[in-house]
């Protein structure tokens, strides 16, 4: 278990350094000569570089994917808003990348649920309005919207409660 102090380089030189006492030991025992023991560190630089690469390349991935997460959910964040009829939210400028896009994932569900609301509260408004309509021999409203807006919503409410009087 590597414990990590306040400088992680100094820590990995110091853990680097320890391990290759304990590999030099072995090579003794073995009986390694010069020519091996550098053919050997050679190979273990080797590996070492070889995989601090992949965890870069494996951090530059991750950061390639918070950036695009964070361009499909900020273009979705401002489509939705619009058809919601909403302001579009300016995040802080002081915020990581990690936290932006938690942000913006975030948003567009909770702008996902409020269509998803809305839309189920306006199939329920035309039932009951249909239903009050048919008993009165009127002709229902006709909001065809992908997304109700509040207004169509209390539009609709209050002439429930009109029709609903009449009956």
């Amino acid at each position: 278990q590597i414990k990590m102090d306040s400088n992680p380089v100094l820590e990995i030189s110091s853990q680097v350094e320890n391990y290759l006492h304990s590999i030099t030991d072995i090579w003794d025992d073995i009986g390694f000569d010069h020519k091996e023991r550098e053919t050997r560190k050679e190979r273990i630089v080797e590996l070492v570089l070889e995989r601090l690469e992949e965890i870069r390349k494996e951090e530059r991935n991750t950061l390639k994917k918070l950036h695009k997460s964070i361009e499909q959910n900020g273009e979705e964040t401002v489509k939705l808003c619009r058809e919601l009829c909403l302001e579009v939210e300016t995040p802080p400028e002081n915020i990581s990348t990690i936290q932006l896009e938690q942000q913006l994932r975030y948003k567009v569900n909770e702008l996902r649920k409020i269509i998803a609301e809305r839309r189920k509260k306006i199939v329920e408004l035309q039932r009951l309005e249909q239903e009050l309509c048919e008993r009165l021999q009127e002709d229902p409203t006709n909001i065809q919207k992908p997304i109700p807006s509040l207004e169509d919503l209390q539009f609709l409410e209050t002439r429930i409660r009109t029709l609903d009087q009449e009956k």
